[in-house]
């Protein structure tokens, strides 16, 4: 699938009539609707945030199901360091005549300062029937049990927590990889790893 980076085009509407696409938005604020207006059209978006500092992030994100068929799979990820925050809310909206729509929304944050922090408002709007519609949010720390695993073998708190920061980014680009071949992904992990501050 073809990768469309957002990151530095501040679209309010994407309109899909044609196959399943791929998106990525990383550390911007906007409001997007994916609007699926034909018959098995279809999205992946992915959105990536790497706050440090005050950094402060307001993603809105509407998947919009007007026809049958169609398919949008959201993957949001932060992680978040110093006093940055994100807020994020998303809404799935599928009409009445969008039947077997399958579509999520799946968000996970990171938060490695006491100071960070994250809030979630996922929606579902569905009025049609036979369909697929779900999401999920979680926040939390790094996970203390990882943190002294890899204490135990010599890694310092800092160093671990920062190896599992790099592990989530790691595994959101994978995920991405899945779904294109594209190889600015590459070069975008490249970029999202160096921005950790830790």
């Amino acid at each position: 699938m073809q990768l469309f980076n957002l990151t530095n085009n501040p679209v309010k509407k994407v309109v899909l009539r044609l196959e399943p696409r791929v998106f990525f938005l990383w550390n911007t604020s906007q409001h997007i609707e994916f609007s699926f207006e034909k018959p098995f059209a279809g999205a992946h978006i992915f959105a990536l945030f790497t706050g440090n500092n005050a950094d402060a992030f307001d993603l809105s994100i509407v998947q919009h199901h007007r026809q049958p068929d169609t398919q949008s799979f959201l993957t949001v990820l932060g992680i978040l360091n110093g006093q940055s925050r994100l807020s994020y809310s998303g809404l799935i909206r599928i009409e009445p005549e969008a039947v077997r729509t399958n579509a999520t929304q799946t968000n996970r944050n990171l938060l490695l300062s006491d100071q960070a922090s994250a809030s979630a408002s996922p929606t579902l709007e569905i009025l049609a029937d036979d369909v697929s519609a779900r999401h999920a949010s979680a926040t939390g720390t790094t996970n203390a049990e990882s943190v002294f695993a890899l204490e135990t073998r010599g890694i310092d708190r800092s160093a671990a927590e920062k190896l599992l920061a790099e592990g989530a980014v790691r595994n959101f680009f994978e995920t991405m990889r899945a779904h294109t071949d594209d190889t600015e992904i590459d070069l975008l992990e490249q970029a999202a790893l160096k921005s950790l501050s830790l």
